[in-house]
């Protein structure tokens, strides 16, 4: 297989059809092939291994029909779908792993990879971060404050002084 080509510019990559194409992988897009993808998403299972699975296409091929869209935007929007329910999914994984996993640090790093998953596919439900909307007004009053006067040091001498007698 052909290595892509880089251009002048050296955040552009030229990737041709050749590039694309895996020996013994489907290339042709159908609705049943990128249904069982998605069910496999949501059913937490990585795109890497999925794409290992006898009949189903490889994983460059999977990234390029979500890169083209053209005929297959009906994917991207599944595949999407399929990524936000796949959140979920971890979420359940994680409860389950915390309570059957007897190897502590191993779990915690299942929970932790799992956790970090599932707050970028799902932020507003698993992300730290929570948007609190607060609706409404505010009224303010303001009281009348007693009136305030400037008076100069001699002007204190003599008050004081008439206070003596």
């Amino acid at each position: 297989m052909a290595n892509p080509k880089t251009t002048e510019d050296p955040d552009t990559i030229t990737i041709t059809a050749q590039d694309t194409a895996q020996a013994g992988a489907p290339s042709t897009y159908t609705p049943e092939i990128a249904a069982e993808i998605c069910a496999q998403i949501m059913e937490g299972h990585p795109l890497k291994k999925i794409t290992q699975e006898p009949g189903m296409p490889a994983l460059r091929t999977i990234l390029w029909w979500l890169v083209r869209g053209e005929q297959k935007e009906e994917f991207g929007r599944l595949y999407a779908h399929a990524r936000v329910i796949q959140a979920d999914t971890l979420a359940d994984d994680i409860l389950y792993t915390a309570r059957h996993e007897e190897d502590v640090n191993r779990a915690r790093l299942i929970v932790d990879a799992q956790k970090w998953v599932a707050s970028k596919l799902k932020p507003h439900v698993y992300g730290d971060i929570r948007q609190v909307d607060v609706s409404g007004g505010v009224e303010l009053s303001i009281a009348p404050v007693a009136k305030i006067t400037h008076k100069t040091a001699p002007q204190i001498e003599s008050e004081d002084a008439q206070d003596a007698r």
